[in-house]
C-alpha cells in the first residue's frame, strides 16, 4: 500500500481551495491501494474547517494537525502517521493528471527502483477542473 502524504498551508485563504481539486484527482487513482494523509500546517480555523467538510464524505482521506512546524517536520507529521510501505510526497497545490500515476509508483517501488520525480505542466486550474470534475465526482 502506498501513502500519499499531502502538505497543505493556507489553501482556502491563500490559494483558493485548491487542495480539493488535489484530494479529487489523488482519488481518481486506478489500480492501486492507498491511503491519503492531509497535514494541515497552521491553518486558519475557517481553513481547517472547510477541508474537514469537504473531506468528511472520503474515508480514505485523514487529516492531521500541526502548527508552525517547517515543511521538513510537517512531512515527518505525515510519516508518522502513514500505514503504507512505500511514501508519496504531494504538495495542496499539486494535481496528479494522469490515473495510474500511483499504481506505476507501486510497481516500481515493488521492483525497488526508487527516487522518483515528476515535471510540473502548469495549467489554469479552473479550465481543468471545469473540464474534469464532474468525471471525477462521478466515479466516487
Amino acid at each position: 500500500m502506498l501513502s500519499v502524504i499531502v502538505l497543505t498551508h493556507h489553501s482556502y485563504t491563500k490559494k483558493w481551495g485548491c487542495i480539493e481539486h488535489t484530494l479529487l484527482a489523488l482519488l481518481n487513482q486506478k489500480n492501486v491501494s492507498f491511503e491519503v494523509i492531509v497535514v494541515e500546517n497552521s491553518a486558519p480555523s475557517e481553513d481547517r474547517r472547510r477541508l474537514r467538510q469537504f473531506t468528511a464524505s472520503f474515508p480514505s482521506i485523514r487529516l492531521v494537525d500541526c502548527d508552525n512546524l517547517s515543511r521538513a517536520c510537517a512531512r515527518n507529521e505525515g510519516v508518522r502517521h502513514a500505514r503504507g510501505k512505500t511514501l508519496v510526497f504531494v504538495d495542496d497545490d499539486t494535481i496528479v493528471l494522469t490515473p495510474g500515476a500511483l499504481a506505476r509508483i507501486a510497481e516500481l517501488a515493488r521492483q525497488k527502483q526508487y527516487g522518483l520525480g515528476a515535471w510540473r505542466h502548469w495549467t489554469p486550474i479552473g479550465d481543468w477542473f471545469a473540464v474534469h470534475a464532474e468525471d471525477i465526482r462521478q466515479e466516487l
